[in-house]
Parts: C-alpha cells; sequence; structure tokens
C-alpha cells in the first residue's frame, strides 16, 4: 500500500497540467484594450461569413483542429487586401483560443498575419485569430470601439 501512495503522488507530482484558454486582460480602460489589440493585429474588418471549412491535418498535431472562414468584407478598418474577400484561420474550439463565427452573421475581425497554419494551409502566411482577440458580432459592438478604431485608422497610428 506505501509503495502506491508514493508512485500515485509522484504521478500527480510529475504530470503536465493540461491548460485551456485564458484571455488574462490587464485592468486597463476601455480605450486603451481597444488601441492594444488594434496595434497587434495587422488586419481588422467588418464582414460576413459566407462559410467554415474544417482543415484536415495530419502532418502535425495541433491542439484544436484548425477551421477556414471565408469572410466578405463590408469595411476595411487596418490593412489593405486586394479582394473584397478574406480567409481568416483559427481554432476549430474555444479550449484551444478558437473563435467560432456563425455563417451568414456580420462580425468586427481583428487579425494577425502568421505562418503558425502553414502546415495545413499549404499557404507562406495566413490571416489568423483567436478568442482573445476582440472579435465580436457587429450588432452587439460599441460604437465607441467603432470610433477610436477609425480614429486610430485615420491618424494611421
Amino acid at each position: 500500500m506505501r509503495t502506491f501512495l508514493i508512485l500515485l503522488t509522484l504521478l500527480l507530482i510529475t504530470t503536465t497540467k493540461l491548460s485551456a484558454c485564458t484571455c488574462a486582460e490587464e485592468n486597463n480602460s476601455f480605450r486603451k484594450k481597444v488601441k492594444t489589440k488594434f496595434l497587434s493585429s495587422d488586419v481588422i474588418f467588418t464582414g460576413t461569413v459566407l462559410s467554415r471549412k474544417e482543415l484536415s491535418n495530419t502532418s502535425k498535431k495541433v491542439f484544436g483542429s484548425p477551421v477556414r472562414f471565408t469572410f466578405k468584407i463590408s469595411e476595411m478598418i487596418k490593412g489593405k487586401l486586394q479582394h473584397s474577400q478574406i480567409d481568416i484561420i483559427t481554432n476549430s474550439d474555444e479550449p484551444s483560443c478558437g473563435y467560432e463565427f456563425e455563417v451568414g452573421k456580420t462580425y468586427l475581425v481583428y487579425s494577425r498575419q502568421s505562418d503558425y497554419y502553414t502546415h495545413v494551409t499549404k499557404s507562406k502566411s495566413d490571416f489568423i485569430t483567436g478568442l482573445c482577440a476582440r472579435n465580436q458580432k457587429l450588432k452587439d459592438t460599441r460604437k465607441k470601439e467603432l470610433r477610436i478604431l477609425s480614429n486610430m485608422a485615420r491618424s494611421g497610428k
């Protein structure tokens, strides 16, 4: 029995902790939070989700399966694109920091360019986003946030 308890204790001590997504935010003003996400994003836009596609991944295991959402852009707030549509890659579930967009709904989307999913997408880089990126349905977005973003985009900051 004593050996069992020692082994159990060692197992509990050496077991690695699984981590779920946490969006720890500093206790900043609303303006500062928006500004921080603006500065860390390459592309910010409003747009409607046209489609959702699960991306298969056989070569490299990632926590959460990647998903491609295709958006029709309504308004480009930050960044420049050649097309009126954009593909955004995220994880498929919230525990892995993915953001689940709904097809047909319109969102404010914060995204950055990354090579994180290129092993799956076969692109040189992708626009990615996640649960902690301030993405939200446009109908739920505060007008103040859109004003702050618009002012920052105009001033080039």
